[in-house]
């Protein structure tokens, strides 16, 4: 089985989604156009529970629940967020722990369900990180893409972006 990663995922479905994601910019050609959606620039604050096996580092076996919100460039609060991680497993080919997260975004006008892997060497080096998104309720339903993520502050705040699109052949 080929797994896709969730940026060229995305851009398989709908290529006009890379126009706004920012973890890989060399895609970048033009603005979204047709039935897409882009919450860019956004700024996510975090409220962590986290439970570590071990008092030092991260671990495989943490796992941790955050709800979190997001505010647009002017301060303004456009959604929230719950979601769960766990600390899975160190990859083999390079030692990076890898964390699998699963995630319900509340928008004024929708609902996104995210999952997928993030390598938590990534995030804690300031690296942005792709999640697969699905719209599951209002004017997202049926939508695909991606959130991107970028820790700021460990553990307290993200630079995010959600970016959705109508399915192939819709």
């Amino acid at each position: 089985m080929r797994l896709i990663d969730p940026f060229r995922a995305a851009v398989e479905m709908c290529p006009e989604c890379a126009a706004s994601m920012v973890t890989e910019p060399m895609a970048v050609a033009e603005k979204p156009a047709g039935d897409c959606f882009a919450l860019t620039g956004l700024s996510e604050t975090v409220n962590l529970d986290y439970t570590a096996v071990a008092e030092n580092g991260f671990n495989a076996g943490d796992r941790s629940t955050h709800t979190d919100e997001f505010f647009d460039a002017d301060g303004n609060s456009v959604g929230r967020l719950v979601g769960h991680s766990w600390k899975v497993v160190n990859r083999p080919s390079d030692g990076h722990l890898m964390a699998f997260y699963r995630e319900e975004i509340t928008l004024p006008d929708g609902e996104i369900q995210t999952a997928g892997w993030i390598d938590v060497n990534a995030i804690l080096a300031g690296e942005w990180q792709v999640l697969h998104a699905v719209g599951t309720g209002g004017r997202l339903i049926g939508k695909v893409g991606v959130r991107e993520l970028r820790s700021e502050v460990l553990r307290h705040r993200f630079q995010a972006n959600l970016v959705l699109c109508g399915a192939a052949g819709h």
